[in-house]
């Protein structure tokens, strides 16, 4: 879906641009933490009890549960859990 004029979209591509390196870096990690913080609440919101392994879990699925074969994801889960 593209709600945003094209004009629109390139004076924000150059505003972007416009940063440094190290700037567009830190927006992305602020993002990125933003989301966590997010999806944390939201998992903790449905399961107040959540255990902080099975937290884990439920994060990495909610951001990288598509992103793997069954195969892959169950190695990862084994290694989540030992992790705690």
């Amino acid at each position: 879906m593209r709600d945003t004029k094209p004009e629109i979209e390139e004076k924000f591509k150059k505003m972007l641009m416009q940063k440094s390196n190290e700037e567009r870096l830190i927006m992305g990690c602020e993002m990125f933490d933003d989301a966590m913080r997010i999806v944390r609440s939201s998992i903790l919101n449905d399961y107040p009890d959540i255990d902080s392994a099975e937290l884990l879990k439920q994060i990495f699925f909610r951001f990288y549960g598509n992103d793997f074969g069954k195969s892959d994801l169950d190695k990862i889960v084994s290694a989540l859990q030992k992790k705690e």
